[in-house]
């Protein structure tokens, strides 16, 4: 442990977290501030950042005799170091005013998730030896909970709570617990960590009551306690049965589509949401609609709202745009369905790079230089080294996209992938794999994945999940077509390029020049426009596309072309044609010359050093240009690219099942970060909850 020279230092008071997974008190100084000091926020930030986990705040042990700091936890300031006074119950989560005088409305607390100071004193005085309680059926206990139960409450009592006191139930894990039965509290919590289990892995809730599963927990809970009770009950006793674990992801899945309901309809009144419709891999006929939208505190969501088949999201996808006709804005994103009459639509981004990658190696395509053959033999070279052994190719991309291989990832990096193996494995004492070998022409496969790394670099731009990217199409575009410029000198004299290659590059310039009024939209553009590095879209745009570009964004704010609005009355005087008019005029005309600033006027004029494009609009945006900042939340929270919801599990799950999870698993995924590119961001409802989908979208029917 580093320590300061001369620095008195004190051991940290850890608090009583089973999971051992809390850290803030590492960075705790030990002082607490005064109620009345500038340092603090107000309470209501307090209690939303605990809540939303946003991170500046933390939970810690707060040092008292009385029981009641087993449940509640003092609030920490992990930018400060400082302790504030507020004190907060683990679970719940609700804020109190630590003013020094006593527990007493700690002790009255009564929380609808973990335990309370009197339901420990009770049981307390009532619990035996042999426990009856515990063997309260499952059923029983769900009815008195299950409508308020968070999505978070496992995540909240694995990261931040302390073991509840001994008075009522030690945690499972505990060295020094040797409980002969589950309370409530362990059956409580443990339905929720399955219910998590189940949304983040795409399980069937049926799994948890096979008998190896059952050994499984059995024998983690032997090591946890270093000792097994012969006495204590079975496993089975604690696993809620499969019909009550229905229950509680019903009733979760309501309480977070309630949620969403709420946020997305309030979403659509202000500033405008998109929809995109993403797919499953390896399941063509599951398609996913999702909404897209920035909140008012400018963080950016990707909620799922519908799961179905393909060919009924077709039509449902229509129905519901439709229905979402008093939204202010909207648009749809898509891969390969088609648009509807009069509906602003683009295609996924990748999905269009895919496509043009496959028709320009379809044109130049010979036998020497067969793209395609050379993919099918290294996927059997990749299949024959995983069959043998040798290596295992870890978390590969999907296949597929849009029906056809997809270049972008999965070919550009089994290229990488098998290169590497040939080079480093042993496999010239495998015969099977070296005639596999002897049929590519690598020399041909390098060229191959170094023409696609310049796209496959792009896409990955747009396919990562923790940042916002629409913003981004148009330049990257443009970026792309000077990679493949003829006149890119180190391109075209490299002494090593191949006239295929060359003509390879030659071909795809012309095909990307050809497809980018298609590709480029205006949306695009006056995305370009919100970023404030590239407003005045420098080389990537013609003087007659700027000048549309930053008039349609008048129009959508609500503001006219620039003009001297005085201009009229000068005319008027000028054709009056009495001297003394003509005189004040000729006046006013000097003092009217400058141009009246518009809100894009000003934004186009000043200056900004921000490279982070939501902190701009979040900070300076927000506050000298409202009405661009409006439509900043919608543009800049269009996805680029479509999401891939990936999942092994996902034929062992029903429809209904698996829309429900899915939407499970998109709200824990919005309270922890993320920044990895291919993460699944998303939420999902079920296809029997057409009817409250219809509250998302019909922005006149939601409070």
């Amino acid at each position: 442990m580093n320590r300061r020279v001369g620095a008195t230092v004190t051991a940290p008071t850890v608090p009583n977290d089973p999971s051992g997974l809390s850290t803030s008190y590492c960075r705790d100084t030990g002082v607490t501030l005064p109620l009345n000091s500038h340092l603090m926020p107000p309470k209501s930030v307090i209690q939303d950042d605990i809540r939303m986990k946003l991170g500046r705040f933390e939970l810690v042990k707060k040092k008292g005799r009385s029981e009641v700091w087993n449940l509640f936890g003092q609030v920490l300031d992990t930018i400060t170091g400082a302790r504030l006074p507020y004190v907060a119950c683990y679970a719940c989560k609700v804020l109190y005013t630590d003013t020094g005088g006593g527990t007493g409305n700690m002790t009255r607390h009564r929380c609808p998730i973990g335990s309370s100071y009197k339901d420990g004193n009770i049981n307390s005085s009532t619990e035996t030896a042999n426990d009856t309680s515990g063997q309260q059926s499952f059923e029983t206990l769900t009815s008195g909970y299950v409508s308020q139960l968070s999505p978070d409450t496992s995540a909240a009592y694995r990261r931040e709570s302390p073991a509840p006191p001994p008075i009522s139930h030690t945690s499972l894990t505990a060295q020094s617990s040797f409980e002969t039965s589950f309370s409530d509290y362990d059956r409580r919590i443990f339905c929720n960590a399955i219910m998590r289990c189940c949304a983040t892995d795409l399980l069937p809730p049926a799994i948890f009551q096979g008998e190896g599963m059952h050994s499984v927990i059995e024998t983690a809970i032997s090591i946890g306690r270093r000792c097994r009770c012969t006495d204590r009950q079975a496993i089975s006793t604690l696993i809620p049965e499969t019909s009550t674990l229905s229950q509680v992801i019903e009733a979760n899945t309501a309480m977070v589509l309630s949620e969403l309901t709420a946020e997305v309809g309030q979403i659509a009144r202000t500033s405008g949401f998109s929809f995109s419709v993403e797919r499953v891999a390896n399941e063509d006929d599951i398609a996913v609609i999702s909404a897209n939208y920035i909140t008012v505190d400018w963080k950016y969501k990707h909620r799922v709202v519908n799961v179905d088949t393909l060919e009924k999201m077709k039509t449902g996808l229509g129905t519901i745009i439709r229905e979402a006709g008093d939204s202010k804005r909207l648009l749809c994103v898509t891969e390969n369905i088609p648009n509807w009459s009069g509906q602003a639509h683009l295609y996924c981004i990748c999905y269009t790079l895919n496509n043009l990658i496959h028709e320009i190696f379809e044109d130049l395509c010979d036998q020497k230089h067969n793209v395609f053959a050379i993919f099918t033999e290294c996927q059997k070279i990749v299949a024959a080294i995983e069959k043998l052994g040798l290596d295992h190719w870890v978390e590969p991309p999907v296949e597929k996209r849009g029906g056809r291989l997809d270049y972008l990832f999965y070919g550009y990096e089994m290229l990488k992938y098998v290169k590497e193996c040939v080079q480093n494995l042993s496999i010239s004492q495998y015969p099977d794999i070296m005639v596999l070998v002897q049929s590519v022409d690598w020399s041909v496969a390098d060229e191959i994945r170094k023409y696609l790394e310049p796209f496959h670099i792009m896409a990955s731009i747009f396919n990562n999940k923790s940042a916002v990217s629409f913003h981004m199409v148009q330049p990257e575009w443009f970026a792309l077509i000077h990679e493949f410029s003829s006149d890119d000198e180190d391109a075209v004299s490299s002494n090593d390029t191949s006239t295929w290659v060359c003509a390879l590059r030659r071909k795809t310039e012309n095909v990307l020049r050809n497809a980018t009024e298609s590709v480029i939209m205006p949306e695009h553009r006056m995305a370009t426009v919100l970023n404030p590095r590239l407003k005045h879209l420098p080389v990537i745009c013609s003087n007659e596309e700027r000048s549309e570009t930053y008039s349609r964004i008048r129009k959508l704010i609500g503001t006219s072309e620039v003009k001297n609005p005085k201009s009229e009355e000068r005319s008027a005087g000028t054709n009056d044609g009495e001297p003394p008019k003509k005189r004040i005029s000729f006046l006013s005309s000097l003092e009217d010359h400058a141009i009246i600033d518009d809100e894009l006027e000003c934004y186009l004029r000043q200056s900004s050093t921000f490279r982070d494009v939501l902190q701009f609009w979040s900070t300076v945006g927000q506050a000298q240009f409202p009405h661009l900042s409006l439509l900043a939340r919608f543009l800049l929270s269009i996805p680029a690219a479509c999401v891939v919801h990936k999942s092994q599990n996902v034929l062992k799950l029903t429809p209904e099942h698996l829309s429900s999870l899915l939407l499970l698993r998109s709200s824990y995924a919005q309270i922890t970060s993320s920044g990895q590119s291919n993460q699944t961001t998303d939420i999902n409802v079920s296809s029997n909850t057409g009817a409250s989908l219809s509250k998302i979208v019909n922005t006149q029917n939601i409070a």
